[in-house]
């Protein structure tokens, strides 16, 4: 596998960054993911709702085109209101990731498997931690090192594998009550950590709700909502001027030397350096 373009763009309905409706060929496909924002992504002749964490995926000679348009009536994750700069920003604005990558010999039943399991038929909408692998290929493929970039492949080829497995494709395999510990985890990222709190609201255990959690998503409870809050820390880093301060406490910190320690924990580098590090022009498709 071979990535030939990758990017996260920020854009608004007829953004120059936006290529129109373009078709690639054989052995080029494309891979879409939304962050936030609304419209539709046209998939060949047909319109597709986009909401927070749609993923499609283009095969070769399938046209496809992105409709940035203004909200519309689809369930949304995430915290409404975290912080009122960001949120003018995600009404105005699309934000996405696309990487346009070449298959190589016996790499196309692994993407004409994900394309007949939905990402081709209508997209899928994956869980907000997704954003985490396309940051970490985003960052390598972007380096100039030749070693980094080869693992920037290698990357992008295990998270396509990830999203094969029955539970990368849909939140809704999880049991219930771990899919409602997750949506209230997704609307409280203004608040500290409870597991109390967590396993009262949806009536199990402390314990067992850890282990069915843990089973269902790969994570502990803790660890996800912790990487929940550096996602949207992520995002508020690039797309808003929020100071640190105001930042940790957006997110439930109780300060910003806590923040800025969790954010490192995560990301790998400090909140600051990662403000300076994604505030450059991605290269636009």
């Amino acid at each position: 596998m071979q990535i030939l373009a990758m990017a996260r763009l920020h854009v608004h309905a007829g953004a120059a960054e936006l290529a129109g409706p373009h078709v690639h060929g054989h052995p080029i496909w494309e891979l879409h993911y939304f962050m936030h924002g609304t419209g539709a992504f046209r998939q060949r002749g047909v319109d597709q709702p986009i909401s927070e964490g749609s993923c499609f995926l283009s095969a070769p000679a399938e046209a496809h085109d992105i409709l940035p348009g203004p909200p519309i009536s689809l369930p949304q994750r995430g915290a409404p209101g975290v912080a009122a700069a960001a949120g003018s920003r995600r009404q105005k604005r699309l934000g996405f990731y696309y990487a346009r990558f070449r298959i190589e010999e016996g790499e196309e039943a692994l993407l004409q498997a994900l394309h007949r399991q939905g990402f081709g038929q209508g997209g899928v909408v994956l869980e907000p931690h997704h954003s985490f692998a396309f940051e970490e290929i985003l960052y390598k493929y972007h380096t100039g090192s030749p070693a980094l970039l080869k693992a920037s492949a290698h990357l992008l080829h295990a998270f396509l594998y990830s999203l094969s497995a029955p539970r990368g494709l849909s939140a809704s395999r999880a049991p219930s009550p771990v899919r409602h510990a997750q949506r209230l985890m997704e609307s409280q990222l203004d608040r500290p950590f409870s597991l109390d709190r967590l396993s009262a609201a949806v009536g199990w255990e402390r314990s067992y709700l850890v282990r069915r959690f843990k089973k269902a998503t790969g994570f502990t409870p803790l660890v996800y909502f912790q990487r929940l809050k550096v996602e949207r820390a992520a995002f508020l880093l690039r797309a808003t001027n929020m100071d640190l301060d105001e930042l940790a406490e957006s997110l439930g910190f109780c300060d910003r030397f806590r923040f800025s320690k969790v954010f490192c924990k995560y990301a790998g580098v400090p909140p600051v350096r990662y403000r300076k590090s994604r505030n450059q022009k991605p290269i636009p498709p």
